[in-house]
């Protein structure tokens, strides 16, 4: 009679171990922290649903791997590893697109700015006043007819204030090229509310009611800044008020104040040149710096190379998502 033993053979060709019974490997088991750290970093630039989806397909995978062929554990890992890939660059690739919208729709301002100039060899003053000096209409509806909304144009009423009667029909919705694509993702952001402000005060591109030329900017008009996107302003689109210089916060994205400042992944904001160039400055971009770029006669040199690669080397947060 042959003698019992407990190395029965199981299905998966381990002796001594009962069927049924799963057990993970040494390569399943150094695998671990690395999956640890993989989910930490999915976590934080992703969230918990897709570090929690990682995490199931994971364990499937675990739970079935040593029954698969060397094909199908193949397929396994390379999909494991899209997926990875994938929860790490979607929020980027989908706020990357917005914020290059954002970039565009300031260039198109920049060039009906820039038509307006060519036309009138002079910028628009940053708001017309009446006779008592009370401000009545902003240098916005004054491009109108060069970012092709001659319709809304021909319907403003030079003869009473922005916000009139008539005209305070045309306060309730923004044309879209004055408004950043992540404004319309903000539940408390109004429809008539501008994503773009000019930047206003003395020795600017604005200095109030009296128009600039460029002839006027020694510093260049690749150095100067027209433009700058504000996240959530609260300024309607018609209303004569920008961002002016003494009330603006400094920096980028500051904590408090209002200044310049974009909801973008990477930390920071567009700003548009009287070149009509845009660029998007980093939080990492000092105060010093913007103001030399605030100013049309500062004589201030920009050291761009340097500012870039200051750019290049601070990391991005999640404070904007």
């Amino acid at each position: 009679m042959a003698s019992e033993s407990n190395d029965i053979p199981t299905d998966r060709g381990e002796p001594g171990q009962p069927a049924g019974r799963f057990q993970f490997g040494l390569k399943q088991l150094l695998a671990l922290p690395i999956l640890v750290a993989l989910l930490c970093m999915v976590v934080k630039e992703s969230g918990m649903i897709c570090g929690g989806t990682l995490l199931l397909l994971f364990v499937c995978a675990a739970g079935l791997w040593s029954r698969w062929t060397p094909l199908t554990q193949f397929a396994a890992a390379s999909f494991l590893l899209f997926a990875f890939l994938f929860a790490i660059f979607l929020p980027y690739a989908d706020v990357g697109a917005e914020r290059r919208e954002c970039a565009s729709q300031m260039r198109m301002l920049g060039l009906a700015l820039g038509n307006y100039h060519a036309v009138r060899d002079q910028f628009p003053p940053a708001y017309v006043p009446d006779d008592k000096g009370r401000r009545m209409h902003s240098w916005r509806v004054w491009i109108l007819p060069y970012l092709d909304e001659k319709v809304i144009y021909d319907q403003y009423d030079f003869d009473e204030p922005w916000n009139g009667p008539g005209n305070g029909q045309l306060t309730r919705e923004a044309p879209w090229p004055y408004r950043c694509p992540m404004q319309e993702v903000r539940e408390d952001a109004s429809p008539g509310m501008t994503s773009y402000l000019a930047v206003v005060g003395p020795r600017t591109a604005w200095s109030g009611a009296k128009s600039a030329k460029l002839d006027d900017f020694s510093d260049g008009a690749s150095n100067t800044i027209l433009l700058a996107e504000v996240c959530n302003s609260g300024v309607n689109w018609l209303e004569p008020r920008d961002l002016h210089v003494v009330q603006m916060a400094p920096g980028v994205n500051a904590n408090a104040g209002q200044g310049i400042s974009g909801q973008h992944v990477l930390d920071g904001a567009n700003v548009l040149f009287a070149d009509g160039s845009v660029r998007f400055l980093s939080t990492a971009i000092s105060a010093e710096a913007i103001d030399a770029m605030i100013t049309i006669d500062g004589g201030e040199s920009i050291d761009w190379k340097a500012l870039q690669a200051q750019e290049k080397s601070y990391p991005p947060s999640n404070a904007a998502r």
